[in-house]
Formats: structure tokens, sequence, C-alpha cells
């Protein structure tokens, strides 16, 4: 039996959008700033928006680009692979310890998180933002691993175990 994950539309549309802003303010801000005579605040500011540029793409790389991936369930492994970059990473069953589930809140709506757990370490999230049927991607790996329980959101934790993990392709 294989099982593939399919994406959310709205959430991949969302990331799309986050990174062009990103590429936006890298392309224009320089720009605008070229022909300025550069004096204190002009400087301040042009640092201000490097700032804002460089954290957003952090935000962008580390935190989200690692949820969007295609999820693989077979009979002997979990493949998880990147569309964007077309990198695959396999474990097999016996390596992974299971799997943990958290909700995490936005204004708009709730969403779930199954971490999926190997040697005491998050290698993976999936997220229902960016994976429509992340109950039938749950109940796949029901029949695999096991069930770690729930893991309340916390915040620092999360950005902590992104960048623990740093930038996946």
């Amino acid at each position: 039996m294989t099982m593939t994950s399919k994406f959310r539309i709205f959430g991949v549309t969302i990331f799309l959008l986050i990174l062009s802003f990103g590429v936006f303010l890298a392309v224009f801000v320089p720009y605008l700033f070229r022909n300025e005579e550069v004096n204190g605040s002009d400087s301040f500011l042009y640092l201000y928006f490097l700032l804002v540029l460089i954290t957003s793409l952090l935000f962008v790389l580390i935190i989200e680009l690692p949820k969007i991936r295609r999820f693989k369930i077979t009979d002997d492994m979990l493949t998880i692979e990147s569309p964007i970059f077309g990198a695959s990473k396999s474990y097999r069953w016996e390596e992974l310890d299971g799997f943990k589930t958290q909700t995490q809140s936005s204004k708009s709506a709730d969403y779930e998180i199954v971490l999926i757990i190997k040697n005491g370490i998050c290698v993976q999230e999936i997220s229902s933002f960016y994976i429509r049927n992340i109950e039938e991607v749950k109940n796949a790996l029901v029949r695999h691993l096991i069930d770690l329980g729930y893991q309340p959101f916390s915040f620092i934790n999360y950005i902590k175990g992104a960048f623990s993990r740093g930038i996946r392709f």
C-alpha cells in the first residue's frame, strides 16, 4: 500500500507570497537607496530594511520551507520529498521512534502538526497548513509508528528546534 500526501493550495500560495515579498525587498530597497545621498538617517533606514530582509528570509528558509514536503508512505518506509528542490530522504520504519502531535493556533484557524521523531529529536514536521490530507497521513503513520502523544505547542521550542535543524532543502 502506498499513500501520498496532497498539498493545500492556500498554504503553498502564502509561502510563495512571503518568498516573493522577501525577493521584492532584496531587489527594490537597495535600488531606492542607490541614488540617495546617504546621511545618518538614510543609513539607519537602509540597515533596518536589510535586517528585516535577512530576518524574513531566515524565517522562510528555516521555519517554513522545510514544511513544504510531499510524504510517501509505504509498508517499508517513509519518504520525504522536496517538490521545490527535488531532494528526498527516506526513513525505514525501524529507524523512527514514533510521532507526536501538536496544535498551532493562528487568528483564522488551528493547524495540526505531526512531528516525526528519530532518536528523540524531531526530524520532520507535517503541518495541516500545507498538507490537506493530514488525517490520511496520520492514519498511515499510526499503522507503522508509535503515537508518542500530544506535545503542547511552545513557540520558543518551535524556533529552537527549527534553527537547530538548520536549512533543509
